[in-house]
């Protein structure tokens, strides 16, 4: 269970994975809770108000409750959305190895069926 740059955390967890559910977790919670606070405004209006609005309590579309619900839910977003952050070079090598296999894969020379070695380009 060595916490290396690339391999596994200390749960056991591969980091690939964790990221990827840590990216997606980080746009559903920043999502939720921009909607949240929508729904707890009593005077946003995507016309007349910027999002950034719910995230000030003094303002007319903002109100504590907006505040703490946009705000909060934006931090855990940004919290996870580092989390995604950490982990994309193991996610990045991993699709770096499986595009190189299918680049080189296709340039291999061709084995020669009777002798079953590969056949040479010089001959």
């Amino acid at each position: 269970m060595d916490i290396g740059w690339l391999g596994r955390d200390r749960t056991g967890l591969p980091l690939d994975r964790l990221g990827c559910v840590a990216g997606t977790a980080s746009v559903a919670v920043a999502f939720v809770g921009i909607a949240t606070a929508i729904a707890l405004s009593p005077s946003f209006a995507f016309g007349a108000n910027a999002l950034s609005d719910l995230g000030n309590p003094g303002h007319p579309a903002g109100t504590p409750a907006t505040a703490l619900a946009f705000n909060g839910r934006l931090i855990v977003g940004g919290v996870l959305g580092t989390a995604f952050a950490l982990a994309i070079p193991e996610i990045a090598g991993a699709l770096f190895v499986a595009l190189w296999v299918l680049v080189h894969a296709r340039q291999s020379p061709p084995i020669d069926r009777r002798t079953n070695a590969h056949r040479t380009r010089d001959r």
